[in-house]
């Protein structure tokens, strides 16, 4: 998805091999990625899911900044945040 600020959005789900499907987010500026720069990836603090470096209430959010800098920006949401997803019903290994 190409956003109104010239930024390329991508989701992507991956299995993580312990029941959940993962949501991985990649945002990047295709004319001014810089290859030489190495990827940036951003995973949330305890509670938290990836929007939060997706908004900015009136300015570039965080990740858009990144990316205007010549960044490749990944942000993931982990398990119950975000858009990840359980794969199969029920407690998923010691933690739930």
């Amino acid at each position: 998805m190409r956003g109104s600020e010239g930024l390329a959005r991508e989701w992507y789900h991956v299995d993580n091999g312990a029941g959940w499907d993962l949501a991985l987010y990649r945002t990047h500026h295709p004319t001014k990625i810089d290859r030489e720069k190495r990827p940036i990836f951003i995973v949330p603090g305890y509670g938290m899911n990836s929007f939060i470096f997706h908004y900015h209430p009136s300015a570039r959010s965080f990740a858009a900044t990144l990316a205007d800098h010549g960044h490749e920006v990944f942000t993931v949401d982990l398990r119950e945040q975000g858009r990840s997803r359980k794969l199969t019903p029920g407690r998923q290994g010691p933690y739930g």
